[in-house]
């Protein structure tokens, strides 16, 4: 799947922090995804939830902002 590229930098406990380091593997992963003619950032916001066990329900709100 195109965006099991991002699973390295969501696998890493502070994926969802302002951290330089995951800012940087953020674009990194990104930069691999974006380039493929099938990439669709909806789809992208999709995955990353659903990766991560995220709902806009469960009231995790620094996750969910994260991911926006």
């Amino acid at each position: 799947m195109l965006y099991e590229a991002l699973d390295n930098f969501l696998n890493t406990g502070t994926w969802h922090t302002i951290h330089p380091n995951d800012h940087e593997r953020f674009f990194v992963a990104l930069e691999k995804v974006i380039k493929d003619s099938k990439f669709n950032p909806d789809q992208l916001g999709e995955y990353m939830p659903q990766k991560k066990h995220v709902s806009r329900d469960d009231g995790q709100i620094h996750f969910n902002s994260a991911i926006d």
